[in-house]
């Protein structure tokens, strides 16, 4: 009889030990998971503001761009007005005088 309490026993221990050691092993997993899952989120995050900036800057790049080409449109529309008013500006002064003086 007491060798079958003393099996029982010896097999309580042995399962006890099974439990402590799968509940540490859970535990390292878990530690191990979780740092593999912040690592992930960080390179994931890192990527993203990589992509991002990346976008921003051709964003910016191609705004410059029409911002360039709609300025110098302008230049180029208000030097053509400029030429065309100083023809007109000769003509205008010798109406005028010639309406004050005759």
């Amino acid at each position: 009889m007491n060798e079958v309490i003393n099996s029982i026993l010896e097999a309580e221990k042995k399962a006890a030990e099974i439990v402590a050691k799968a509940s540490e092993e859970s535990k390292t997993r878990i530690i191990k998971g979780e740092e593999t899952a912040e690592r992930e989120k960080e390179t994931a995050v890192s990527a993203f503001l990589d992509e991002r900036k990346r976008v921003l800057s051709q964003a910016e790049s191609k705004a410059q761009a029409a911002y360039d080409e709609i300025l110098n449109a302008g230049k180029a529309r208000a030097e053509d007005l400029k030429k065309s008013c100083a023809e007109r500006v000769e003509d205008a002064a010798k109406t005028v005088i010639g309406r004050i003086f005759d």
